[in-house]
């Protein structure tokens, strides 16, 4: 599991199970970002690269499907020695959400164990449940798990949200819009339609962090036409991810502002929420003959 993801999602678990209050989370979560340092980071600190070159290449990863140390290696600017070094430094100076709070005094080291054996748990059958949903719906849905990678890596490649797929992934003939909500469809050798589902507070999060360069007022006056333009990058980015592993070849179409409050389908469609901390995105599959 990636660490980033346990990191946050089992601060929200003993949120849960109140062993804290949000105020708490907040000042643990605020005081650990302080504390561990990204991969552009580290590549500064130890003199690999410079502060420039390691904000073309997160702006570089907003626009790719790639992750740092692809980018900074095809590009020359790391070897991957270097690379490796960095994941090294990062991955031992890591500090947990657990021992933060062991240390705040708000759970003892006998309750952090129970709760992460517990959380771990939780968290091996909700991957359980996915697989087997794709197993079910894989012959229907030809491409289902390479879609879902793409779609997981890309938003979280981007946005720097932590995101999983939820296990209340379903069948299902309706869509019922929660804040902002947009269709685009995929067309060529597999045809299909995906509508991204925002929810308000997952709306907020992707903006900010996306066009973070932005004044915030500028962000919140252009929202609705942030959000289509983001809609429509993971759009391009699940396509290359289709060209390059797949060898398919797809175009999109121009991503649509859904305006009714709810979209009913009279043939099945695939419901897969992904969820951060602070939000949720749905994405619902609908394949075209």
């Amino acid at each position: 599991m990636n660490q980033l993801y346990q990191d946050e999602f089992f601060g929200l678990y003993l949120l849960n199970k109140n062993y804290i209050n949000y105020p708490i989370l907040y000042k643990a979560v605020e005081l650990q970002k302080r504390l561990n340092k990204k991969i552009g980071d580290w590549a500064v600190e130890l003199k690999y690269l410079t502060h420039e070159q390691v904000e073309m290449i997160y702006n570089e990863q907003k626009r790719t499907n790639n992750y740092f140390g692809e980018i900074a290696i095809k590009k020359g600017l790391l070897t991957e020695e270097q690379f490796e070094k960095l994941m090294k430094h990062q991955k031992e100076s890591h500090t947990f959400i657990g021992e933060l709070l062991l240390l705040m005094g708000f759970i003892t080291q006998s309750q952090l164990d129970k709760e992460l054996e517990e959380f771990s748990k939780n968290e091996r059958a909700r991957i359980d449940k996915i697989h087997a949903f794709i197993k079910e719906n894989i012959k229907e849905f030809e491409y289902l798990d390479l879609l879902l990678d793409a779609a997981e890596h890309t938003v979280y490649r981007m946005l720097l949200i932590s995101l999983k797929i939820s296990g209340n992934i379903e069948q299902c003939d309706k869509i019922k819009k929660m804040y902002e909500m947009y269709k685009v469809k995929f067309f060529g050798d597999v045809n299909f339609v995906i509508y991204y589902n925002f929810d308000k507070m997952f709306a907020a999060d992707a903006l900010f962090n996306f066009f973070n360069a932005y004044p915030k007022k500028k962000v919140i006056k252009m929202g609705s036409s942030i959000l289509q333009e983001l809609t429509n990058i993971v759009s391009g980015v699940i396509i290359t991810d289709f060209s390059n592993l797949k060898n398919l070849n797809l175009k999109i179409s121009v991503p649509q502002k859904i305006k009714d409050d709810e979209v009913s389908f009279s043939k099945k469609v695939l419901k897969i929420p992904f969820v951060s901390p602070d939000g949720v995105l749905e994405l619902f599959l609908v394949i075209e003959d």
